[in-house]
């Protein structure tokens, strides 16, 4: 659950997820799509039921992934050095 929001007995359901599940989920699913788009990850659909899909880094995504490394050294040695309580999330 999101540290911003307050969980009440009266929250709004669809089926059994809380809305805010969906919400979440609608909104991974469109950055999975985007980053489709973008040639970043390739999704293999599966004719299953429940429905199945899996997705894997193309070449272009695992590049990208390793770029993105530095950033993340970066960021460790951050928290590492000023404290994460000192980190503006």
């Amino acid at each position: 659950m999101p540290a911003s929001r307050a969980r009440s007995d009266s929250e709004a359901r669809v089926g059994s997820e809380p809305t805010w599940v969906l919400v979440a989920q609608m909104s991974n699913r469109g950055r999975r799509r985007r980053s489709e788009e973008d040639g970043l990850v390739s999704r293999e659909v599966y004719a299953e039921v429940p429905p199945k899909a899996e997705y894997s880094l193309t070449a272009d995504g695992i590049s990208l992934n390793a770029a993105l490394e530095s950033l993340g050294a970066w960021g460790t040695e951050r928290i590492r050095r000023i404290g994460a309580e000192k980190i503006a999330v």
